[in-house]
């Protein structure tokens, strides 16, 4: 008896600990990566700027995943994708400023809310580029199980764009 009492007082110690961490996640998702490469800003916007140039670097690559563009390069343009076991979704370029700054709206899932994202490059004195991917979520996640979905979602995401922006740098060189 006295070991079943021990057992459900460590399992209650065990949720208290779960729920206080669950309360001290932030209640947005932000996110932001950056890499830097051996290139100009205006190299690197080109690259960038028209989802044409991504099929070597997209984030949610996948070997079962169809995609195609919509729309000509610039505001408007579209990158649509359907995947058998994640469903569709798609980005969208929202708005660009010439070499500097590229604003996309994100739905990884039809029923989901947007994701905002933008990706900002900017030139350093040494002559090398640095571009910085922030995403960030318009949703208030709820406590505790919200929070915990979007430090998954931080997670993902952030292992998935750093791939992308190395996959990035060596597609750069070729």
């Amino acid at each position: 008896m006295h070991s079943l009492k021990q057992t459900f007082f460590g399992l209650i110690i065990v949720v208290v600990i779960f729920l206080a961490w669950a309360a001290m996640l932030p209640k947005k998702l932000e996110l932001a990566k950056s890499r830097t490469y051996n290139t100009t800003a205006d190299s690197l916007y080109t690259h960038i700027s028209a989802f044409a140039g991504w099929e070597h670097w997209f984030p949610w690559q996948d070997q079962n995943l169809e995609t195609h563009i919509k729309g000509k390069p610039g505001s408007g343009q579209r990158l649509e994708w359907k995947h058998p076991e994640a469903g569709r979704g798609y980005m969208e370029i929202l708005s660009l400023r010439e070499d500097s700054l590229i604003c996309l709206e994100i739905v990884f899932d039809e029923n989901a809310e947007p994701v905002l994202s933008d990706l900002h490059i900017i030139q350093k004195a040494t002559g090398e580029t640095e571009l910085i991917w922030h995403l960030y979520d318009s949703i208030q996640y709820d406590w505790p199980m919200g929070r915990i979905r979007a430090f998954a979602i931080k997670k993902m995401a952030g292992r998935n764009i750093e791939s992308a922006l190395e996959d990035l740098q060596s597609n750069m060189k070729n």
